[in-house]
């Protein structure tokens, strides 16, 4: 994951994404995802997302502007 904002933060980082299927609600598309950048974690309720590429939606919404390029491992 490569990243630059406008402050000067730049880099590149590790980052783990994760969708799983959520039995804590049956509407929706029943989704939930873990994002995971060194030792933040963050969780998603994706139920309402219609997002083809959930993974990304979460690095755009974490990164913002700054999501420079995501590579999968």
């Amino acid at each position: 994951m490569e990243y630059s904002h406008e402050d000067g933060r730049s880099g590149s980082v590790k980052v783990i994404t994760e969708i799983c299927k959520s039995g804590g609600f049956q509407y929706g598309n029943g989704k939930s995802g873990m994002l995971a950048v060194g030792g933040t974690m963050q969780i998603y309720d994706l139920r309402y997302n219609r997002a083809k590429d959930l993974h990304m939606e979460m690095l755009k919404d974490y990164f913002g502007d700054g999501l420079v390029k995501a590579t999968a491992v």
